[in-house]
């Protein structure tokens, strides 16, 4: 969702700067596992946030639903791809005495979007990108960005051989596969020169630090001795402040790690002490 929202929840402003904010209609869409996050509806009114649940939707998903089918008005929708397709799926619930319809197959195919966005596109599988594909109207425009040095997507079992490209990516697919030459970012603009050229060790060759002296930048000294309302339930240790030192542009962080998969306790932890430090 941070990829989603990132994009999505500066749209906003965007419109109305413009002075496009009556003529649009921004939608974001979530699992209904996902909890809703109230902030989004107290700091961005003009986005719809809709929970998609395809065996009960709501009357605001079916709305969306026929919004597309019939645009009026430009429509952007943003969410995982997962919830685009029960989006597809979604129809409206069935009265007493009636028959349900099912979904189909086919049901996922449908004419909607004249511009496709995919983010983090090296995370995100080929299959997993039929169900936004799947949604593009008549000579729609696509753009993929994604990073094939990072971590691609995980699968249990071996490509078939030569067919890596098939079944990995988004991005290696569309590079590999088909051929095309991306468009490098050149400058990074949230690191310091020597961040920078430590990437470069990890194939980012051509990346320069927008800011070469940048840091952090600090309206009282760091403690470096625990302070007197220190909450028990935070880890202290004089090393906090060093992780924090401004002059210094990277610190490595080492620790003993049993097993941690998608949530590491310790490092939450840390997070929130250095977090209450800087407070």
């Amino acid at each position: 969702y941070n990829a989603v929202d990132n994009v999505l929840l500066d749209i906003e402003s965007a419109l109305i700067k413009l002075n496009l904010g009556n003529q649009c209609d921004v939608y974001r869409i979530q699992s209904k596992h996902h909890v809703t996050d109230p902030k989004i509806a107290q700091n961005h009114p003009k986005i719809k946030n809709l929970v998609v649940d395809n065996q009960k939707p709501s009357p605001d998903v079916l709305n969306l639903s026929k919004a597309l089918n019939a645009p009026a008005k430009i429509t952007i929708v943003g969410g995982p791809v997962q919830q685009l397709h029960n989006l597809a799926i979604s129809y409206r619930p069935k009265k007493d005495g009636e028959q349900r319809k099912e979904a189909k197959a086919t049901d996922t195919l449908k004419p909607w979007f004249d511009f496709i966005v995919i983010d983090e596109a090296s995370q995100v599988d080929v299959a997993s990108s039929l169900l936004v594909f799947s949604k593009a109207a008549s000579e729609s425009a696509c753009v993929v960005a994604g990073d094939n040095l990072q971590l691609p997507p995980i699968h249990l079992a071996e490509a078939p051989e030569d067919l890596a490209s098939l079944v990995g990516s988004l991005y290696g697919f569309m590079v590999d596969h088909h051929g095309l030459s991306p468009a490098s970012l050149e400058i990074n603009y949230r690191s310091s020169a020597p961040l920078v050229e430590f990437t470069k060790q990890a194939g980012y060759a051509h990346l320069q630090s927008h800011s070469p002296n940048l840091q952090l930048n600090f309206l009282h000294p760091i403690p470096s001795q625990q302070p007197p309302n220190w909450p028990s339930a935070f880890v202290w240790t004089p090393d906090l402040a060093k992780l924090l030192r401004a002059d210094e542009p990277g610190v490595s962080f080492i620790y003993e790690d049993d097993i941690s998969s998608q949530a590491n306790q310790f490092e939450a932890d840390i997070v929130a002490s250095l977090l209450w430090l800087l407070y």
